[in-house]
């Protein structure tokens, strides 16, 4: 997983999908849209899909109890990132 990767392999406190669940799916795609949109759309700052999807599908991170984790019971279990991701494939 990216986040174990970082964590173990680089010395980083936590991992970036990590990080975005505990400030919020949300506040983080509204953020990548925001800058998206302040760039006149150039593609390096196109928002992430993965993440629309999250938010669409009301898993916001740590304050909604799901995110890429399973944040419920306080446990790091990644739950149904497949899905989301295997849906872009289709």
């Amino acid at each position: 997983m990216i986040d174990a990767a970082l964590r173990d392999g680089a010395g980083f406190p936590m991992g970036p999908l990590e990080l975005t669940d505990l400030i919020g799916q949300d506040v983080n795609f509204a953020v990548t849209c925001s800058v998206f949109n302040a760039f006149w759309q150039e593609r390096r700052f196109l928002p992430s899909l993965v993440q629309q999807e999250l938010v669409i599908g009301g898993r916001l991170g740590k304050k909604s109890g799901l995110g890429v984790y399973d944040w419920r019971a306080e446990r790091e279990a990644v739950v149904g990132l497949e899905a989301v991701s295997d849906s872009f494939s289709q």
